[in-house]
């Protein structure tokens, strides 16, 4: 009888596979020869790049504007510009967030195994980013959510499992920090993991992790002062003064748990229907044990997704809450999978359990 496949053996040609099919897949369904149809982010994405590409092609000094009245960070139309993406080329937009996206695949991937995941709860995990229709909705604009994803999923996987060693803090804490400067929300990754590495650690290793994961932030903060830009979301939201708009915050806290529910069966279905409200009503049973479980550990994924979820709670943007799960649906995923087996653990040998590993 034929030896079974070790993690080692299987790792590498299960990532290959995602990575590849999904970046197939992606560049199908996203690219096309004009920016047509993207959002409003998108189109100040591409107008962003356009004034920091070395290959400007207009004159017009409208890059200061843009930043003083979108409180958007600078690295996602930084990438654009330095490939040569932007309004020339709409092509090349679409193809960088394709790969970026395939990327964070293959990092959900990485990420869910060294978690325990089985091969069957990677791909689960992994696919999220790929084949769910948020996803295919991701793929056919310009986001910088993949950006962000591929940095972030990345930082994950360093520092997931039992033992991090301090060149994996170093490395988790800077890609971290770089998805602060991709997207505002990147600072509670940022602080999941300081969190979690002064939980775990006690500060003792790599005393350099809060500097990593700090700095890009800081130095954007200070580029902003120095230019007289808004100092980013939360500046522009309590603009009318912490007290009120901390109390419209609360007062649409109903509404934002609607939202929540309605968009995170549209992530799965976008018919929103019935089976798969119920299908993943029930898969936040066992998803909840996991979680729990890990943030219980002082796990990073998991501090960062109930600091997440705290912020979604209250943001005034609930209309959108679709685009800021998508960065949720690997954890989810995979805390289903680790839930389920977890579940049933007790009456089925450890060989045959699903979804994780002996």
């Amino acid at each position: 009888m034929a030896a079974p496949l070790t993690s080692t053996t299987l790792r590498p040609a299960l990532g290959l596979t995602l990575g590849f099919t999904s970046l197939a897949l992606l560049l199908w369904v996203g690219v096309k020869p004009t920016l047509a149809g993207i959002n409003s982010d998108g189109a100040v994405y591409v107008l962003l790049a356009d004034w920091l590409s070395p290959w400007r092609v207009t004159d017009i000094d409208f890059g200061p504007q843009l930043f003083a009245h979108y409180p958007f960070p600078p690295l996602y139309p930084l990438l654009l510009a330095a490939v040569g993406g932007g309004s020339a080329v709409p092509a090349l937009n679409y193809i960088v967030d394709a790969f970026l996206q395939a990327v964070a695949v293959v990092a959900s991937g990485c990420w869910a195994r060294r978690i325990g995941c089985d091969g069957s709860g990677v791909a689960i995990a992994a696919l999220s980013l790929a084949m769910t229709p948020i996803a295919l909705f991701t793929a056919m604009g310009v986001f910088s959510e993949p950006l962000y994803l591929a940095l972030s999923m990345t930082a994950l996987a360093l520092v997931a499992g039992p033992q991090t060693s301090p060149r994996a803090w170093r490395g988790a804490a800077l890609l971290l920090g770089l998805a602060a400067v991709t997207r505002s929300v990147g600072l509670l990754a940022v602080a999941a993991l300081l969190l979690a590495w002064a939980w775990r650690t006690r500060g003792r290793v790599t005393r350099l992790v809060p500097l990593l994961a700090l700095a890009p932030s800081v130095a954007w903060l200070l580029i902003k002062t120095s230019h007289g830009w808004p100092g980013g979301y939360a500046h522009t939201l309590f603009a009318d003064g912490v007290l009120r708009v901390t109390a419209a915050l609360v007062a649409q806290l109903p509404t934002n748990l609607h939202a929540l529910a309605y968009h995170f069966v549209r992530c799965f279905d976008s018919l929103n229907g019935a089976h798969s409200a119920l299908i993943l009503a029930t898969l936040l049973i066992p998803a909840g044990l996991s979680f729990v479980q890990r943030l219980g550990r002082g796990e990073v994924d998991a501090c960062y997704a109930a600091l997440y979820l705290l912020v979604l709670l209250v943001w005034p943007y609930p209309n959108h809450f679709a685009r800021f799960l998508l960065v949720l649906l690997p954890l989810f995923c995979a805390y289903a999978c680790l839930g389920v087996a977890l579940m049933l653990a007790r009456g089925v040998p450890a060989g045959r359990r699903p979804f994780a590993s002996a």
